[in-house]
């Protein structure tokens, strides 16, 4: 009898103890995600300095319509009008891992930032197994890139 009751409670004290570790994973990603939506709030999206309107020509010689928008700083030359910077901050660098982001669109000629994009994000924190880390990043983020694509317009010529 007594043994009976041994391998009855052996299965149930394993059951509590993974809830209670998928309970920790899970409390933590919500922690953090908490943390990053704070920091995005704070001070995440767009901030557009210049609106800049250039024509199609200047647009074509510039590198602007080949499909990327603009230059990264290495690929830049003599006829590129802005280029884009990225640069990528670790805030925390264990599991899950957090970081902020921030690009920069930048005009050539006198180095004047255009428009700057912030977003924080967090990745990992995940119970672990084989599948792909989950991740949560600034809820605005689609809204913040069409504010950061409108920094530039082309000017259609009239005909």
């Amino acid at each position: 009898m007594k043994t009976m009751k041994n391998l009855l409670f052996f299965p149930l004290v394993l059951i509590a103890l993974l809830l209670l570790t998928l309970g920790f994973f899970e409390g933590r990603k919500a922690y953090w995600d908490n943390r990053v939506q704070k920091m995005c709030n704070k001070d995440g999206g767009t901030t557009v300095f210049e609106h800049v309107t250039i024509s199609r020509d200047d647009a074509l010689n510039g590198g602007l319509m080949r499909g990327d928008l603009f230059a990264i700083p290495a690929g830049k030359n003599e006829k590129t009008i802005f280029y884009v910077n990225f640069e990528s901050k670790n805030i925390r660098d264990s599991d899950p891992l957090i970081f902020r982001s921030e690009t920069s669109i930048v005009r050539v000629k006198d180095s004047k930032i255009i428009a700057m994009m912030i977003g924080y994000a967090r990745v990992g924190g995940d119970f672990p197994s084989f599948s792909h880390p989950t991740h949560q990043s600034c809820r605005e983020r689609s809204k913040a890139l069409i504010n950061f694509d409108k920094a530039v317009q082309i000017k259609e010529e009239s005909k």
